[in-house]
């Protein structure tokens, strides 16, 4: 098996079913949280993790998070950095501020875009 066939074989595995609602944040956009996976093998370790962290399931209820809040999140950017063009493309709308940054010098990461009280 060559790197490409692994690679298709990898992402197989995380094939599911999508949430059907719209990102919370970013209005029109679908929610990318795959609620039940085709492989039960990979359904069953999520089930495990979510389990042993205290994961709720997602529901209607939760917060929905669509393609631009998962690169927004990958590239440690404020939620609201990106945004879909008018041809469809995923653009950086603001840019030079961190989501998480270490503030005290003491190695842990702070949410930038939420004040505590």
């Amino acid at each position: 098996m060559n790197e490409d066939q692994h690679n298709r074989a990898m992402l197989k595995r995380l094939r599911g079913t999508k949430c059907k609602h719209t990102c919370t944040i970013h209005t029109g956009e679908k929610c990318q949280v795959v609620v039940k996976y085709k492989d039960k093998k990979m359904q069953a370790t999520i089930d495990r993790m979510n389990a042993v962290i205290g994961a709720p399931k997602h529901t209607a209820e939760s917060a929905h998070y669509c393609e631009i809040c998962q690169l927004a999140i990958r590239e440690n950017r404020p939620i609201e950095s990106f945004q879909r063009d008018d041809a469809g493309n995923i653009k950086l709308v603001i840019a030079g501020k961190a989501r998480l940054v270490d503030v005290n010098n003491d190695g842990v990461l702070h949410d930038q875009t939420f004040e505590e009280e």
